[in-house]
Order: C-alpha cells, then structure tokens, then sequence
C-alpha cells in the first residue's frame, strides 16, 4: 500500500537541501508525510539509489563515519561531510531520491537536473514515470519535451497558452501528381491563406532563389512576389522548396512550414512517367537519409536540420464527364468522374513507400466504385 506522501505534491528547487544525519534519514527527507513516518528496507533504500545512479554513496560512507557498529545507511554524517562527499549532480540524484522514496502524486521540479549530462536526466524522468508520478518541470533544456505530455507557455503580457507533445515545430508536405493535376495551385493557394506567413528560403532544384539566414536584413518580399512562389502557369519543372514561418492569430504560436512542388508526372508515355515518379521518390528518400544524418548531428550541436518528408499529397486531375471520350459536347457535371489511372495507382504504391500519402481528388463523391476498389486493394 503506497504511504499518505501517494496524495502529495513535492517541490524539488534546483539546489537540493541537504540535511545532517545518516543516509537513510537523507532519502527519507522530510521524515513523515501526511502525518506518518515511513519505514523501509535496506533492499528499498538500495533500489532507489541505484534508479538515481547513486548505488556507490553507501560504500563511499564506509569511511566517512566512526559508527562502524551500524548499518551503513543508519550511520549518522555531518552536514560538512556530505557537502564533501556527494557533488552538485549527486545532490540532485538525492533530491529526486526522495521523490521515488515517497512516491508521491505530483512532482514539480525547478531546474532540479540542471547539473546532471544528458543520460543522467533521462535516466532519472524514466524512473519518475515508472513510479506512476505526474511531474511538471520547469526548466530550459529541450530535452525535457519528450518527458511531458503537455507544455505551458507563460508570455510577458501575462497570458498563457498549452500545447501538447504531439504539436509539431515544423511541417513539411511534398505535393505530386500528374501534369495539369494542379498541385502548383493548390500550393499558392495554400501559400496565399497562411496567416502572419514570412519566408525563410526558396529553392528551385539545386538552386538557391532566396535564404533569410544568409542575410537576414533582406526581406523576402523585397525579391520574391509572395503571391507567385509556385508557378501555375507554365508548370514546375524542377522541385521547388518553399520554407516560411506561420504564425497563429495571436502570435502565440509558430510553426516552420515546407511546402515542396515537384515536377508533373507524364499522363501518356509510362515509361517516362516511371522516370518522373522516381525523381519525386528520390526526393524523398535523399532527405529522409540527410534527415537521419542530421539528427545525429543535431544532437551532437544541439541545433535542429530539416527533416524527412512528413506527409505527401497526390493530386488526381479535376474531374471530367462520363461521356468526354465519345462526346466532347458534353458538359454534364453530375456526370462528371475522377479518373484514376494505372499511372496514378504506380506513383501512389511507389511514394507510399517513404512517407503517408494522402490522395486528393477533384470531386470525391464521383470517384468510380472501381477506381475506390482499386485504392484500397492496391495501395
């Protein structure tokens, strides 16, 4: 049965206090919770300090004190000695120590791991979240996200908003489809109704148009027509990347968007459309390798790359009637049916392999039964 300390909020402060007395008075700190005292084994003390990494203190103690007569963990040490024994990050592993000792239902904790690496802070929220604590952290280091389902934003003004794990940085989408199917369309227009949007960098193949890091006094729209970023006039010959940063209405919150417009893929030869689909797939597949390589990177100088392609979206041509083959008179919207090609189905199976792809066609409630059989069965 968990003790009283189960229904209790502790508070860890960045410096942990540490109090004169024996070791197992140190992890039991403070002595009763809830009005009651605690009692616990030498295996459980044991536990506790081997989750926080602190399994060599009791050795350490050895000779540390003139009680050679007691149980390690019951002989009494000087407030000057563990000052000497235990270092700024063992004092931290102490503090949490306590937590994992009480058990308690929330944790929060100020900077409490601020003098403990990488592994060690990791090691120690793992062992918080398998006791079952709910913690709520305050501290700068972006390695902490992953532990939390949840995060608060405080802003000057006094307002605050939250976000949770799963709402992303940044987003990109990879746009592909048959010639004429309208991506470059849908992007501008997409591009058009992004709130409080700036552009960040724009290239066209392996050629850089514009990039605010290089120089960033140089306005985007100082050179670029935001309103013409994608062509869709003469068409995309080349794949062209658009990064901008998106900020809500509030500007609470931003988010990096890439928006990538490929070249379109041919409708008649197949041959040649094979050859379109795997440009679009070796885009993919090249920055999801420089993404896995930058991540790796990244950690290394704590920054951030790119990233792999999140999601694409296949474009099928807007829809056409029934009847156009044999009546090109006819004009009959309720008529009118998406028509998906054996092309479509071969670029489809072939980027599903990379990425999720969403397949967006003209009028959805026309899409042949068969054409919805063949999606299904074959993507």
């Amino acid at each position: 049965s968990l003790p009283a300390a189960a229904h209790s909020v502790f508070f860890l402060p960045q410096q942990a206090y540490i109090i004169a007395g024996s070791l197992r008075e140190q992890l039991s700190y403070p002595w009763s919770a809830g009005g009651q005292q605690r009692v616990c084994s030498d295996d459980e003390l044991a536990r506790v300090l081997g989750c926080v990494g602190l399994e060599h203190i009791p050795r350490m103690l050895e000779s540390e004190s003139d009680e050679r007569h007691l149980n390690v963990y019951d002989r009494w040490v000087s407030a000057q000695t563990w000052a000497r024994v235990l270092s700024p990050g063992e004092r931290q592993r102490m503090s949490v120590g306590r937590v994992l000792f009480w058990r308690p239902a929330f944790a929060i904790l100020d900077e409490c791991t601020s003098s403990l690496d990488v592994e060690g802070e990791a090691a120690v929220y793992r062992a918080m979240q398998d006791a079952g604590i709910t913690v709520v952290s305050v501290g700068h280091r972006a390695e902490l996200r992953r532990f939390h389902r949840r995060r608060l934003h405080l802003l000057a003004d006094g307002s605050h908003y939250m976000t949770h794990h799963h709402t992303p940085e940044a987003f990109n989408i990879l746009v592909a489809g048959r010639q004429g199917s309208g991506k470059s369309t849908f992007l501008q227009t997409l591009c058009d109704s992004l709130p409080s949007l700036s552009i960040q960098w724009l290239s066209e193949g392996d050629k850089q148009l514009f990039d605010i890091s290089a120089d960033p006094t140089v306005l985007a729209e100082e050179v670029l027509d935001p309103f013409c970023v994608f062509d869709a006039v003469s068409g995309t010959r080349a794949i062209r990347r658009c990064g901008m940063l998106v900020r809500d209405h509030g500007h609470s919150h931003k988010l990096l968007v890439e928006l990538i417009d490929t070249p379109g893929i041919d409708s008649q030869d197949t041959s040649q459309a094979q050859r379109d689909i795997e440009v679009v797939a070796w885009e993919i597949e090249r920055r999801l390798h420089v993404s896995l390589d930058d991540e790796v990177r990244a950690a290394r100088r704590k920054t951030k790359g790119r990233g792999h392609v999140h999601a694409v979206v296949y474009m099928v041509p807007a829809p056409v009637c029934a009847s156009a083959q044999t009546d090109s008179a006819c004009h009959r919207m309720d008529a009118a049916v998406d028509l998906l090609s054996d092309i479509d189905v071969l670029a489809i199976r072939r980027l599903a392999q990379y990425a999720s792809v969403l397949v967006a066609v003209g009028k959805a409630d026309t899409l042949e039964q068969a054409d919805r059989r063949l999606l299904r069965d074959r993507t």
